[in-house]
């Protein structure tokens, strides 16, 4: 399988705001999407798939019914598979006022929530989760997280009060990413539940979810589930033609894992030196 250079020497800083981990969380050394990979935390294949859906700008909401499963790193990992021509425009919580809504580009920009829920400033609540919606209905994309045991549960606290988010609102999101914590000997093994994606929304009574992986107790492994010809197409592919990329950047991923890349800058680095296989 032919891959692409991987750049090992390039430096980054990190954007996101002083307290998108949290209100005295010292995260100066983000994990990537290696290091979750490495951990078991989710597949070669998953994460493949995250990349394609990314890469098409896909909205999603990573959740885990309880605090410090992963939301937020699992977040900001998979939020590298961004192309580099895309704005990461970062949501300040409770100080949020949208400014950027009237001069950001939706097609060249994806917007960051670190968490949607009451606990801290740095949060987005209330009318602020509206409004957020309102934006991705005018063509911008999101990535957020959020308390909820379930994908069924997510939409259930969106459109339940005091949010109540519309149905057409909630037809935006297009898959949402489940996190949950096994109990092993050395510890709590944080890795992805279920990966979803909508297609017509449940909440329109005309559709279901359709699973894209989810967690094999008795393997303790994330299984990719076959691919759904309506994922291909949100991400611009005949089901044939996404299969070939998903496998590609699976290799690519692979090859990462094996190497010496590994701190999230190095490893945003080498995702944007990567050339996808020729479609079709």
């Amino acid at each position: 399988m032919t891959t692409s250079t991987i750049v090992t020497t390039a430096s980054y800083t990190e954007p996101e705001p002083y307290d998108w981990w949290g209100i005295g969380l010292d995260r100066a050394t983000p994990l990537s999407i290696v290091d979750l990979l490495r951990q078991g935390s989710l597949d070669l294949t998953t994460a493949a798939t995250l990349w394609l859906l990314l890469t098409a700008r896909a909205s999603i909401i990573v959740v885990a019914s309880e605090a410090g499963v992963g939301k937020t790193t699992t977040l900001s990992a998979i939020s590298d598979f961004l192309p580099t021509a895309i704005a990461r425009i970062y949501l300040r919580g409770w100080s949020e006022r949208f400014v950027w809504a009237t001069t950001a580009n939706p097609a060249t920009s994806y917007l960051l929530c670190n968490e949607i829920s009451q606990h801290l400033p740095g949060y987005l609540w209330g009318s602020q989760v509206s409004r957020l919606f309102a934006t991705v209905a005018q063509g911008f994309s999101f990535g957020a997280t959020l308390h909820a045991a379930s994908a069924e549960e997510t939409l259930q606290v969106l459109a339940g009060p005091p949010l109540q988010i519309t149905p057409d609102h909630l037809a935006r999101i297009d898959c949402i990413l489940t996190l949950a914590a096994t109990p092993t000997e050395d510890g709590l093994h944080r890795h992805l539940h279920t990966l979803t994606i909508f297609t017509t929304h449940p909440a329109q009574g005309d559709g279901q979810p359709l699973l894209l992986a989810q967690w094999d107790a008795q393997q303790r492994a994330v299984i990719p589930c076959p691919i759904p010809p309506a994922l291909a197409q949100r991400c611009g592919y005949t089901p044939a033609d996404f299969a070939t990329q998903q496998a590609h950047r699976a290799g690519f991923l692979a090859t990462l894992c094996a190497g010496p890349v590994q701190r999230r800058g190095m490893v945003r680095q080498a995702l944007a030196s990567y050339v996808p296989t020729t479609k079709g």
